[in-house]
């Protein structure tokens, strides 16, 4: 899959297909309790995407799901969108970590003048995080390290 690196300067890892196997069937139980907190009805999971960022990999401010009649059917499909970090974000340079590279989320205030205000998270491994495929968000440049994340979306 080409990416566009003036957008999104990432890479995709390639795991073994019972690695990914594994993960599918380890989310598909999600299904129902994600149903539950967002009030949607879900038919399947998407796959999985196993990503790495090197330093100063980011990916620019963009919605995981498009209701545009132009676009894939599966972007319009897409209703959670599904990150779990495979390592966790340091202060300092430390094995195993990374620098950096926050998922940023944006609109989760309804007040207009809060609308383009941020809200970082740090990435932490073995977070598992669900949020609105629609939602706005970003990853911020990678300082240093490496940043490991596998991503997914529950379709509706």
């Amino acid at each position: 899959m080409a990416v566009d690196e003036r957008i999104r300067k990432t890479q995709y890892a390639q795991v073994s297909e019972s690695t990914e196997s594994l993960v599918e069937h380890r989310l598909i139980p999600l299904k129902s309790r994600l149903e539950s907190h967002f009030y949607l009805t879900l038919t399947s999971c998407e796959g999985v995407n196993f990503l790495y960022y090197r330093q100063g990999g980011f990916y620019l401010p963009h919605r995981d799901s498009n209701i545009e009649t132009d676009t894939r059917d599966r972007l319009k499909q897409r209703q959670v969108s599904i990150v779990i970090f495979l390592n966790g974000e340091a202060e300092e340079t430390h094995p195993g970590c990374y620098g950096g590279g926050a998922l940023v989320f944006y609109g989760l205030l309804k007040d207009q003048s809060s609308v383009n205000v941020g809200f970082p998270l740090r990435g932490e491994t073995g977070l598992l995080i669900a949020f609105p495929s629609h939602l706005l968000h970003e990853v911020e440049p990678v300082i240093y390290g490496e940043r490991y994340t596998i991503v997914s979306w529950f379709l509706e």
